[in-house]
């Protein structure tokens, strides 16, 4: 399992505190090609075989890999949409604490 830390500065004292954020480890992960890191090959979501194949996917199916590329990284959606704007499929993403979620169970 990754951990991305975020390096937050406090402009009152100057100090330098560090935090995990699922919303960036999110980002991190929609943003790299699967098999495109060489430490990790299955991390990232494998964009180029939905836009580079000769086979059309329904929506869902992409849906689907997005969200499960999520979950299989420890991220919970909570929430997940798809619309068409000015012929560009626009995907929003709701990721979930997981501390609620966990104690939610």
């Amino acid at each position: 399992m990754f951990i991305d830390i975020n390096e937050l500065c406090n402009a009152k004292t100057g100090d330098t505190n560090y935090r995990s954020d699922q919303l960036c480890k999110a980002q991190n992960l929609l943003e790299v090609q699967e098999r495109s890191l060489y430490y990790a090959q299955n991390f990232g979501v494998d964009l180029a075989y939905f836009i580079e194949s000769s086979i059309h996917f329904q929506n869902e199916v992409m849906q689907a890999h997005i969200s499960e590329k999520l979950m299989t990284n420890y991220l919970v959606v909570a929430q997940y949409s798809a619309a068409v704007e000015s012929f560009f499929q626009k995907h929003s993403i709701q990721i979930s604490n997981a501390e609620v979620v966990n104690n939610a169970l």
